[in-house]
């Protein structure tokens, strides 16, 4: 029987970086928090500060000119 992972996320903040506007945010696993997600707003990738220091995660993103 396969158990699906709900994944929410909560305590969203905007403000004002650099470059534009940034976030953060938590993200949810079954309602229960594994990572701080941070978008600093000065032209770099997403942040993920996680509970669980021995997880990884890849994130695909695009640069100014829609490039990977």
């Amino acid at each position: 029987m396969n158990q699906l992972t709900n994944y929410t996320v909560a305590a969203v903040k905007k403000f004002r970086g650099h470059d534009g506007y940034g976030y953060s945010c938590n993200l949810l696993r079954n309602g229960k928090k594994v990572a701080e997600i941070v978008e600093d707003g000065w032209g770099g990738g997403l942040q993920f500060h996680w509970v669980d220091h021995k997880t990884t995660a890849t994130v695909n993103t695009l640069n100014y000119k829609d490039e990977p």
